[in-house]
């Protein structure tokens, strides 16, 4: 799925920590899962401290649809649509032109538009009448997913962008904490992926797991710790590390992208003079915690459409 500069056979965690093919014993009870997570945590840090780290993974971005008018939008306006979820939004006389209308009940969304008004210190020829902004209005839009109506034209890049979201390890815990997932263009938004909790939404920019788990830890951290808003150091460093311990808990060894996590936990902690290793030691447990929240989770949904023993 990904553009990548080390084989997926290379891992420089020791074998003995890869989950087995199958279901994994060592996940049946929750002190044994936990040991598993440190386990995991403890190979990657000692990965981090002796420089075993591979080559940072390719990004492949998701591409600006072209023929969906949030297209042409400006980059915080598509922003704002996937703050709330959504990878297709348009105005109610837009969404009538392809022959879907605005289920009853919902309610819109604002993105910002130029506020136009004839230019009076500029007469002209009525036809051609001289207009100026004079500052900004908020216009209504509704989601694709807020309609109901016609079909819309095919859309090779829309149906990528479902499948990706569909086939996301854990997207099945997202949903049972009431996130929302969407996926988005990010040139000009300098985002590869966000979590919102206000939003109760995570969207993502790129068609990486390693950027999905990250905004997934996020989300299982602040259901302890509610986070606050921005980038702070102990939510980054959380984020990335777990999201490796995350990926490499389920096998996922070359989408884990260690190279990445500890090229960003570097920037990161270079911001404030912090030791990366020490600071990743620092929160740990924290890390623990998050990660263990996710596979615990995914295990009570599992359990819970298993069918009953007789």
């Amino acid at each position: 799925m990904l553009n990548a500069s080390n084989p997926a056979s290379s891992s420089p965690l020791s074998t003995s920590l890869r989950p087995q093919e199958g279901p994994s014993p060592s996940l049946d009870h929750p002190e044994a899962k936990t040991d598993r997570v440190q386990a995991v945590a403890a190979a990657i840090l000692d990965a981090f401290r002796e420089g075993r780290i591979p080559a940072a993974l390719s990004l492949l971005f998701i591409r600006r649809r072209s023929n969906v008018p949030s297209a042409l939008w400006s980059w915080r306006n598509r922003l704002l649509a996937a703050l709330h979820g959504y990878g297709d939004a348009r105005g109610f006389r837009q969404w009538k032109q392809v022959g879907r209308h605005v289920r009853q009940g919902q309610k819109a969304f604002y993105i910002l538009g130029p506020r136009m008004v004839p230019n009076r210190h500029r007469p002209g020829d009525p036809e051609e009448e001289d207009r100026v902004m004079v500052g900004v209005v908020g216009i209504p839009v509704f989601g694709y997913e807020q309609t109901e109506g016609a079909p819309l034209a095919d859309d090779p890049e829309a149906a990528a962008d479902a499948a990706f979201l569909a086939a996301l390890p854990f997207a099945e815990v997202a949903r049972a904490w009431g996130l929302t997932l969407s996926a988005y263009p990010p040139d000009g938004t300098g985002k590869a992926g966000f979590f919102s909790p206000d939003r109760a939404a995570i969207g993502l920019g790129v068609r990486n797991l390693s950027t999905w788990a990250h905004e997934l830890i996020h989300a299982a951290d602040h259901q302890r710790n509610p986070l606050l808003p921005g980038q702070h150091l102990d939510q980054e460093v959380v984020a990335q590390f777990g999201a490796s311990v995350l990926l490499e808990c389920v096998g996922e060894h070359q989408e884990s992208d260690l190279g990445r996590s500890w090229s960003y936990i570097n920037e990161v902690c270079a911001s404030t003079q912090s030791d990366p290793l020490a600071t990743i030691d620092l929160f740990l447990e924290r890390v623990i915690a998050a990660v263990s929240l996710v596979l615990d989770t995914a295990e009570a949904l599992q359990a819970a459409h298993l069918p009953a023993e007789p």
